[in-house]
């Protein structure tokens, strides 16, 4: 038996597949406007949908370490018929900027944060959406500010367990400066240019992260020496267990999504701190790694959607 395989068709359905997905993308690239905004602090690169919604209908996402806004990309299209979407790029990540000394702490942010919702006349957000640290950070920002509404919190792959000792000693303020300070950076930066470490390192989170495109945006992104030291800074300045210490004083609903694979945050424990800070937050586990924003955005978008009921836009 023979088998035929006509080679022009195969290129033909090659190259319609690859014309439809960019052209989806240059829609979705359509129907976001991005835009930088100074607060004293930080200049933040923001990307809002166009949407006809009213802004108290507001969706909020903030990325986790060394991560950016475009990792939204996919779950924030998908959701920009029924909400008003925000994502940023953090302090140090990405394309936003903060001022040299400004220490990338949990409560700095969170002032900035502040600051940029005051520019914004951001009164009330519907939902903050934050994948790992970026859910941390969402907690803080509603212990530092108390006046500003959000009705949920969804964090996806919660980054709410405090590090071992060991992490915490090589991250103190003694040897903090050392791992964080130019040279060092350097030296990594060379390092991840010449080597496979990013894709070890998306491979070591439990992630089938198959989407060549988004294995290159993580490798620029870590090429980047001012995002490498942004996300090392971060690291070391994040204070989880003072914000577990604090969360009682949030008035929000909690709702968390779990990857079942999440070899960095590890179910048995996260379940544990839920137990234990959160006893009345909703919990839903999904078939994935740590980067469920990335692989499973219309599983999350599913799961947001029915968590969030319709509202009208007069509401």
């Amino acid at each position: 038996m023979s088998i035929h395989i006509d080679i022009n068709y195969v290129k033909i359905t090659l190259h319609l597949e690859n014309f439809i997905i960019n052209k989806q993308k240059d829609m979705i690239k359509e129907e976001r406007k991005a835009r930088w905004i100074k607060t004293e602090n930080v200049t933040w690169f923001c990307v809002t949908s166009k949407s006809s919604h009213t802004p108290d209908n507001l969706l909020l996402f903030l990325h986790g370490t060394g991560g950016s806004s475009e990792c939204w990309d996919e779950l924030s299209a998908e959701l920009n018929n029924r909400f008003v979407t925000l994502s940023l790029d953090l302090p140090g990540h990405g394309k936003s900027q903060s001022k040299k000394n400004f220490k990338l702490s949990l409560r700095n942010i969170a002032k900035e944060l502040s600051r940029l919702f005051e520019f914004l006349n951001i009164k009330k957000i519907r939902t903050i959406v934050g994948h790992s640290a970026g859910t941390t950070l969402a907690i803080e920002l509603l212990i530092y500010n108390q006046e500003i509404e959000v009705e949920n919190i969804i964090g996806i792959n919660p980054s709410l367990i405090p590090p071992p000792l060991h992490f915490t000693m090589a991250l103190s303020p003694l040897v903090s400066p050392f791992i964080t300070s130019r040279p060092t950076i350097s030296w990594l930066s060379k390092i991840i240019n010449n080597s496979s470490i990013i894709n070890k390192l998306l491979d070591s989170t439990g992630s089938d992260l198959e989407d060549p495109s988004k294995r290159e945006r993580y490798k620029r992104l870590f090429n980047n020496k001012g995002h490498l030291q942004g996300a090392l800074s971060f690291m070391a300045e994040t204070d989880v267990l003072s914000v577990l210490q604090n969360v009682n004083s949030v008035r929000t609903k909690f709702f968390f999504i779990i990857g079942v694979r999440d070899y960095w945050i590890p179910i048995d424990k996260i379940k544990e701190i839920f137990a234990k800070y959160f006893p009345g937050a909703k919990v839903s586990e999904l078939d994935g790694g740590h980067l469920l924003n990335e692989t499973h955005s219309s599983d999350l978008c599913k799961l947001i959607m029915t968590e969030l009921p319709e509202r009208s836009n007069g509401i």
